[in-house]
């Protein structure tokens, strides 16, 4: 009899202990759920931005509560985060309780960068998580040995030539040709292949000039170089043609490179 009581009170605890935990769950504490929980925001240019949203849940019993968010130490300050519009997430009631923050990557010079952001909560096994950020902004410099280049690229596909009082086509007739030939028209000379060879010797000069770290005679010459080639009337330019204008761009993208002042 007294044993039979026993194994009764031994089955109604046993009932009491499974109906607790039927009723608080799987998860008895809050627990926090982070997607994405490591951001590659790739390529992105120097001077640009890209942002990207993370989601935190709850998917614990209790109210999950967020107490604060930081870059460890070390992290670069390229990123930057907006904190979550809440920060008490309750637990599961048909749907999960969810809120975003976002993060943005805002390289200012070029390089690969790479940050973790901590969350702070109440979730008691996942106090501090991480999130683990990264991404490039790519050297796209140009160099004097680039606009060399496009320059004799240009002139060989002939998309860019001296400049000379000729009309477009006759010039084009007589740099096939490879010498002059007079025109009532258009007096064609050897001035356009004079203009030409002059603003290769500048870029040259330029070049050698950055060798020698002379950067202001650099800056003087391509300073030259840029009146010679953008297009207005005063001083005339050396050069004409469909690539004339990216040339010109490209010698300014130099110049403020370099930190030209002249």
């Amino acid at each position: 009899m007294m044993r039979s009581r026993m194994y009764c009170i031994y089955l109604c605890m046993i009932a009491v202990v499974l109906a607790f935990f039927g009723q608080a769950g799987a998860y008895p504490n809050p627990v926090i759920q982070v997607t994405p929980s490591e951001i590659d925001f790739g390529i992105v240019e120097a001077g640009g931005s890209a942002t990207v949203e993370i989601t935190i849940a709850n998917i614990g019993d209790d109210p999950l509560l967020l107490h604060a968010f930081s870059f460890k130490a070390g992290s670069d300050a390229c990123f930057s985060y907006r904190n979550p519009d809440k920060t008490t997430l309750e637990p599961p009631n048909g749907h999960l309780d969810t809120t975003t923050m976002q993060v943005t990557f805002s390289p200012t010079t070029v390089g690969v960068f790479s940050a973790v952001l901590v969350m702070y909560n109440s979730d008691p096994n996942n106090k501090y998580v991480e999130v683990f950020l990264g991404g490039e902004a790519p050297d796209d410099e140009i160099t004097i040995d680039d606009i060399i280049t496009f320059f004799d690229e240009s002139v060989e596909a002939g998309t860019l030539y001296g400049k000379t009082g000729c009309r477009q086509h006759h010039h084009h007739h007589c740099k096939k040709k490879g010498k002059c030939h007079h025109h009532k028209k258009c007096k064609c000379d050897k001035a356009g292949r004079m203009r030409l060879r002059i603003f290769r010797r500048m870029l040259v000069a330029t070049k050698h000039a950055l060798e020698k770290d002379c950067k202001q005679w650099a800056c003087l010459v391509l300073k030259r170089a840029y009146k010679r080639s953008d297009g207005e009337k005063r001083p005339r330019d050396f050069v004409d043609g469909p690539a004339r204008g990216e040339l010109n761009s490209m010698i300014q993208t130099l110049r403020d490179q370099l930190g030209c002042k002249i």
